[in-house]
């Protein structure tokens, strides 16, 4: 017969009819529109042929129809064929997608939030802002706003800092931060008296400031 096209994608199974002249039922089975292909003739009351697995009930039933024949199969072969025998295990898929799916929401948590940098009290400092804008151990990651905006809105929160940068790595949140170094102010000189090394006459003064 000519080559069936699809069969490897919907699905085949091998089937051995046993009873008197069984070709003559795949020639039933052709006259009710059911395919068959590769046929062989194994001995005079044994015959086997490939048909699509979803004509195997009706194939039953035309043999519950009167037909003296027996039927057995062999050679399950298809890519739905697989899919059904994986859907009939519903346990384990239905298993394998809970593990999925919580392994999926621990990787999305903020384990852990790391501040380096900073003296101890600019550090809760940050650490409160940070936990104002929604980063804190334990938070849903996904609920978070983008780093860069994180970053500027608490740099404006804490005037002290002079830098501070935000990255993720893995379930961890690293936080460099570096703080403003303010110059202590100069003390104000105090006037004073100008004293000369040896008595004389002062014929000319330039002030430049005071």
């Amino acid at each position: 017969m000519k080559k069936i096209q699809g069969k490897n994608i919907v699905g085949h199974i091998t089937i051995h009819i046993k009873g008197q002249n069984p070709e003559l039922f795949f020639q039933t089975c052709v006259d009710h529109r059911i395919p068959v292909w590769d046929i062989q003739k194994h001995s005079e009351q044994h015959c086997s042929g490939t048909i699509y697995y979803y004509h195997l009930k009706k194939v039953n039933t035309l043999l519950h129809n009167g037909a003296e024949y027996t039927i057995s199969t062999a050679n399950r072969k298809g890519y739905i064929n697989h899919v059904l025998h994986v859907w009939k295990r519903k346990e384990l898929i239905f298993a394998t997608f809970i593990t999925f799916l919580f392994i999926f929401f621990l990787s999305n948590i903020a384990w852990k939030i790391d501040i380096a940098g900073v003296p101890i009290e600019l550090e809760n400092e940050i650490s409160e802002q940070l936990r104002e804008h929604g980063l804190y151990k334990g938070a849903w990651t996904f609920s978070l706003m983008p780093l860069n905006i994180l970053q500027q809105r608490v740099a404006e929160d804490i005037p002290e800092l002079l830098y501070i940068g935000i990255k993720k790595k893995g379930t961890t949140y690293v936080i460099q931060a570096e703080e403003k170094l303010v110059a202590p102010d100069k003390e104000a000189q105090i006037a004073q008296h100008l004293i000369a090394e040896k008595s004389g006459i002062i014929q000319k003064m330039f002030v430049k400031n005071g």
